[in-house]
């Protein structure tokens, strides 16, 4: 079983994360709040427009996509440097333990050198397997830098 990793060029490689991002969405801490598939769509059509600074990669297994990267690259507030956030990083439950995920960073790192990025910064929100996705980033050459949170209002 090889895995590869693509960009994302299409519409159906488009719902073909929004599918994932349903799994995703499942598994996570967000599961009780509403899934809105068109707003995802919408910003779909962003990231394949080429010019809002996204990045959409797939992780595929035998042809079957088994995981995504959704990244953005911008500036800092306070800086004109630019750096990359991964806004959404998801190995589907049966992919996981493999070289998916690696394949998927080293892909936002090609891609961030590409774009003369200085950082690439990964924020672990969903609360799948924490402890996990600490040991990968840690293993792979990112450094731990702080800890997310989060309150409930309602």
């Amino acid at each position: 079983m090889s895995v590869k990793i693509r960009m994302a060029t299409t519409e159906q490689d488009v719902e073909t994360a929004i599918e994932l991002g349903r799994a995703l969405h499942a598994e996570s801490q967000f599961r009780d709040m509403p899934y809105n598939p068109d707003k995802l769509r919408a910003l779909g059509t962003k990231v394949l427009s080429g010019n809002h600074g996204y990045l959409l990669i797939l992780a595929e297994r035998d042809g079957v996509a088994t995981g995504f990267i959704l990244a953005k690259l911008d500036r800092h507030f306070f800086s004109d440097a630019l750096a990359v956030n991964i806004l959404v990083f998801y190995v589907h439950a049966t992919a996981r333990g493999g070289v998916g995920a690696i394949k998927l960073m080293h892909g936002v790192r090609k891609w961030a050198q590409k774009n003369s990025a200085s950082k690439i910064y990964v924020n672990a929100t969903s609360r799948i397997q924490v402890n996990r996705i600490h040991k990968l980033m840690t293993r792979i050459g990112f450094e731990f830098c702080g800890g997310n949170y989060s309150f409930s209002v309602a």
